[in-house]
């Protein structure tokens, strides 16, 4: 499917539906392609998946220098 980016603003949660089930989503800007929305779900991003996950934990960590679960008590409470 080819889409303008304005029409993929305003339809995104369905887009996301259709990529989930497997369909590629061609976003373009006045007829050019510039970004594509796919299913990610293969074998070939499992270990990109976690180690993505683990990066974004290590940036927390640096930011906020609390763990997660440090981090979420103190959402939980509202203090930070």
């Amino acid at each position: 499917m080819i889409i303008g980016s304005f029409d993929a603003k305003t339809r995104f949660s369905e887009l996301i539906n259709q990529a989930e089930k497997g369909e590629d989503i061609v976003i373009t800007r006045r007829g050019k392609p510039v970004a594509k929305i796919v299913r990610f779900d293969s074998p070939a991003h499992d270990g990109e998946k976690s180690s993505v996950w683990e990066d974004l934990r290590n940036i927390r960590n640096s930011i906020t220098g609390l763990s997660a679960p440090e981090a979420y008590e103190f959402r939980r409470e509202g203090r930070r």
